[in-house]
């Protein structure tokens, strides 16, 4: 909805000043004609349809601006644990942006019941 869309212009404009701060800058090269025949063998493409996005990054951060720097150009959900849920702010923000809270001490039950939910997601 609406919030969603509000959500990802405040993030993308918070994340550009904050890279600012930092003296950094974004900027992007799409490699459309990359050949991967050698690698995956001569008609890898049948059979693929056209992927717009893709719908999983999973993403390891060094730095606080590799954070900024993900947002600004994905906007993603994220994965907080589960004490997140009772913050008021970062809640709504939480849920509006499709992200799950992990019980990082959890039993296996609930790690499965996770993956199950990202999986339907």
């Amino acid at each position: 909805g609406c919030r969603k869309t509000i959500i990802q212009y405040v993030y993308y404009f918070f994340c550009r000043i904050g890279l600012f701060v930092a003296g950094m800058g974004i900027s992007s090269k799409r490699h459309h004609d990359e050949d991967y025949s050698y690698y995956l063998g001569p008609n890898y493409k049948d059979g693929y349809r056209d992927i717009k996005k893709a719908s999983t990054i999973v993403s390891n951060h060094c730095s606080i601006n590799d954070c900024l720097i993900l947002i600004c150009k994905v906007c993603p959900g994220f994965c907080p644990a589960i004490g997140f849920k009772k913050v008021p702010i970062f809640n709504t923000t939480i849920e509006v942006l499709d992200s799950f809270y992990i019980d990082r001490g959890g039993d296996q039950e609930s790690r499965d019941n996770l993956v199950k939910s990202i999986i339907e997601r």
